[in-house]
């Protein structure tokens, strides 16, 4: 039977899943944010849930072709130092725990907070290069973030969206990455740690709304342009950064 926390677990779901598919990020920012929020379930829980749910949805908002966009090099770079840098977030996700949870909201909250701050520095996109330490940096602090929270999204989404190239390409090299990222955490996670059932049972849970609220975004888009989508895009990661640090306190 299905509960109010459970019911609440399902809307945030709904949310994250059409927003992801629309920009090609937010999925583990919302879900995590909302949950984290009304304490439906423990941080553990819901970085489990939020991988293999991020999975589901990236996975169908790749198909259409749309993975043939993917800027290739770009994902090499962010992928190759995001790897071992997930382990170790899963780790310190273990070794603090919800003894440390006021500090780990903090940490990720700052971290989303800075990356949203940052993306409102103005540069000329039409000349605007991005270094390759750029993006293993990104990889690196992204990796650390999954690990620990199933939230790859903010330093990679800060680069994407930076750069001079249309939007599609942008969610596409987004929702490949966390793609692959999905399954590098739950492969770690399942071989190394005792996962519950209240894990699996959210993870069965959420696959069908995840499903049909990605693919709504083929039949509902949002109906705005490139810019208002950057804004869009800022406006999701100051808000679930400064959330986060306030639940901190």
């Amino acid at each position: 039977m299905l509960e109010v926390s459970h019911i609440l677990l399902l809307v945030f779901l709904i949310l994250a899943s059409y927003i992801q598919a629309s920009t090609g990020f937010a999925f583990a920012l919302v879900v995590m944010s909302g949950v984290t929020a009304f304490d439906l379930a423990p941080i553990e829980i819901t970085a489990f849930v939020v991988s293999f749910l991020s999975l589901v949805n990236s996975s169908i908002g790749l198909q259409g072709r749309l993975w043939r966009k993917v800027d290739k090099t770009a994902l090499c770079y962010l992928l190759v130092p995001c790897v071992p840098a997930t382990f170790l977030g899963v780790y310190l996700l273990a070794y603090f725990g919800e003894s440390q949870l006021a500090l780990l909201k903090f940490i990720l909250g700052f971290c989303i907070l800075i990356s949203s701050l940052a993306m409102l520095i103005k540069v000329n996109e039409k000349t605007f290069k991005t270094s390759n330490f750029t993006y293993v940096l990104s990889g690196l602090i992204s990796g650390v973030m999954g690990g620990m929270f199933a939230a790859f999204g903010p330093p990679m989404t800060y680069i994407m969206y930076r750069q001079n190239i249309n939007l599609e390409t942008i969610r596409a090299t987004l929702l490949m990455a966390f793609t692959f990222t999905s399954v590098i955490r739950l492969g770690f996670v399942l071989t190394t740690q005792e996962v519950s059932e209240h894990a699996y049972f959210l993870s069965v849970l959420g696959i069908p709304v995840v499903i049909l609220a990605t693919l709504a975004v083929r039949y509902f888009p949002l109906p705005i342009s490139s810019k208002r989508m950057k804004q869009f895009v800022y406006l999701i990661l100051f808000t679930s950064g400064f959330s986060l640090i306030l639940q901190a306190f």
